[in-house]
C-alpha cells in the first residue's frame, strides 16, 4: 500500500476572487465535478470549493497555508506586478531561509518559503540593522531604515535598495557592480552588488546623516 497524492481542498466564500488571486501568482485553474476548482503549478496542486458559510477574516481555524518555492523573491515580484496588495517584503530567517506572507481574499494566510539563495547574501535588512541606532519601518508599502527620523536606506522591492548619499559619496555609473547614481543617493541591485560594497554604502550614509550625539560633559564625582 502507498499514499500517492495529497490534494487539500479549501473552503472559501468567494470562489472567483480566490481563483483570480492564485492565477496572478502563476497557478492554472481547472473546474472539476461539483463546481470545485483545482489549481496547479509545477506539480503543486490543491482544490478550492465555494461555501457561503465558510468563516471569513482569519480563514477557517486560523489556517496558515504554507508552500515551498524555489525563489520567494521572484514570486513576490510577480505578485507586485500583478497588483496583489501586501505590506510585507520577503524576510531572511536565522537559518538562511527566506519567507514571505500574504493574505488571500478568503482570509487564509499564505506563507511562502525558499531555501537560502546566494544571490541575496547581501541582505539589506541585516546590514542596515547592524548599524548603531537604525530601526526598521514599513512605509507606503516599502521597508525603510532610519536613525530617528533620518532616512538611511529604503527597499522599494525585494531586489532593490535605495541608499541616501551625497553626490560626492556615490560611485560613478559603471564603476561598481550593482550600484548606479539615483536622485538622492544610489540605487543598488541586491542581486549584483558585493555585500561589502553594500555595507560600506550604508555606513557612509549612516555616518553622514545620523544626528550628532549630544555632549553631556563629564559627570562630576562627589
Amino acid at each position: 500500500m502507498a499514499f500517492l497524492r495529497l490534494l487539500p481542498r479549501l473552503s472559501v466564500r468567494d470562489l472567483a476572487a480566490e481563483v483570480a488571486f492564485y492565477e496572478r501568482l502563476g497557478f492554472v485553474a481547472r473546474t472539476t465535478a461539483g463546481g470545485s476548482v483545482t489549481l496547479e503549478a509545477d506539480g503543486v496542486a490543491f482544490g478550492l470549493h465555494e461555501d457561503r458559510h465558510a468563516p471569513g477574516g482569519a480563514g477557517p481555524g486560523g489556517t496558515t497555508w504554507q508552500m515551498e518555492v524555489d525563489d520567494v523573491h521572484a514570486v513576490a515580484e510577480r505578485a507586485r506586478r500583478a497588483h496583489l496588495i501586501t505590506d510585507e517584503l520577503p524576510r531572511q530567517q536565522a537559518d538562511g531561509e527566506w519567507t514571505w506572507r500574504l493574505r488571500t481574499p478568503g482570509g487564509y494566510l499564505l506563507l511562502l518559503q525558499s531555501h537560502a539563495d546566494p544571490r541575496f547574501g547581501c541582505d539589506l535588512r541585516s546590514a542596515a540593522l547592524a548599524l548603531p541606532g537604525v530601526v526598521e519601518l514599513h512605509e507606503d508599502g516599502r521597508r525603510t531604515y532610519r536613525v530617528g527620523r533620518t532616512l538611511v536606506a529604503a527597499q522599494p522591492d525585494p531586489l532593490t535598495a535605495e541608499v541616501r548619499l551625497r553626490p560626492e559619496d556615490v560611485p560613478a555609473a559603471g564603476a561598481v557592480a550593482g550600484v548606479v547614481p539615483a536622485p538622492g543617493g544610489a540605487r543598488v541591485d541586491l542581486a549584483a552588488v558585493d555585500p561589502d560594497v553594500l555595507a560600506e554604502l550604508l555606513r557612509t550614509s549612516h555616518d553622514r546623516w545620523s544626528p550628532p550625539v549630544p555632549d553631556v560633559g563629564l559627570l562630576r564625582q562627589e
